[in-house]
């Protein structure tokens, strides 16, 4: 899920856009919402066999504020596809691959990207977490995508207007035997539009690969200042790693069947964490607001249990 329009803009509106697996496993469709209208379509991956779509992020890259769809799929392939500009055409359109690595040798399972939308991060059932830096977007617009809307556009006015011209009336005749057969005969067809080309992008290396020794990571979360990522594993444990280096910094061991689902709290300055106007007892304000200040780790497993973790 990402908001239509960046926190800074003035637009009213607070649509957001919502990416899913299309009835082809393998094509991505993106929704507008709530007018549930198709936006986007993003049409499989011609150059490689990436089987269906696992993992899905909509995310905004805070230098650009284009928005792009982060994909991670079934053969261990990963894309990113820059959405196009907001414009007033009504047709479905489609996005425009800029990145394409493999770097994993069975199915992601999840995907997060930094706040800023610089980078993102794939796991994998096998024991690869990988990083990858998102390339340079275009700023302008008139760059990204092509109408998926099979409509036949009118032609232009200043170009083929009717134009007034004094004729002489020709004689009166019969149609020959050739005129007749063509008046009588059905008008063509109107032809569809070819479909979109994909931009050619060749598979990149990630930018930063390692080994874990761990198969099965899943839920990949990464926290709200960008410097660790969090994973549920199959073996139960939760590990958190830097996003830097991706070292392994922690390992939280209490769950006793595999960990489905991670989640960072977001972290908070003083001033932004405040002070409740609700709390009178000074105790008590003191407990929220180092509540607040705390970074937390949440986790849910197999096992139908739900912890909870303070970390650095």
């Amino acid at each position: 899920m990402c908001y239509r329009h960046p926190a800074t803009s003035t637009a009213e509106d607070d649509s957001i856009f919502v990416a899913v697996p299309s009835t082809d496993d393998k094509v991505i469709d993106v929704y507008s919402f709530p007018d549930e209208l198709l936006k986007v379509r993003i049409p499989r991956i011609q150059k490689v066999e990436t089987g269906m779509a696992m993992a899905l992020k909509l995310v905004r890259n805070q230098v650009t504020q284009r928005i792009l769809v982060l994909a991670g799929y079934e053969g261990g392939v990963t894309a990113a596809f820059m959405l196009p500009e907001e414009h007033f055409n009504t047709g479905v359109e489609t996005a425009q691959l800029v990145y394409l690595s493999q770097p994993h040798s069975q199915p992601i399972l999840s995907l997060d990207a930094s706040p800023d939308g610089d980078f993102y991060y794939t796991s994998s059932a096998d024991a690869v977490i990988a990083k990858h830096r998102i390339p340079e977007l275009p700023r302008n617009s008139g760059e990204v995508g092509n109408s998926l809307d099979t409509s036949i556009s009118e032609p232009s006015p200043g170009v083929f207007s009717k134009q007034t011209v004094t004729q002489p009336k020709p004689k009166t005749s019969g149609p020959s035997g050739l005129s007749s057969l063509l008046s009588a005969s059905a008008p063509l067809p109107k032809l569809k539009p070819a479909p979109p080309v994909q931009a050619v992008v060749s598979l990149q290396p990630p930018y930063k690969v390692v080994d874990t020794k761990h198969a099965g990571q899943q839920s990949l979360s990464v926290r709200s200042d960008g410097r660790l990522i969090v994973t549920g594993g199959w073996d139960s444990r939760i590990r958190i790693y830097s996003t830097k280096t991706l070292k392994e910094v922690a390992v939280l061991k209490w769950h006793k069947e595999g960990v489905y689902s991670t989640a960072f709290g977001a972290i908070f300055t003083r001033e932004e964490a405040g002070h409740s106007d609700k709390v009178v007892n000074k105790r008590q304000r003191e407990r929220d607001e180092q509540t607040k200040l705390n970074h937390w780790v949440a986790a849910g497993a197999k096992d139908g249990k739900v912890s909870l973790w303070g970390v650095f």
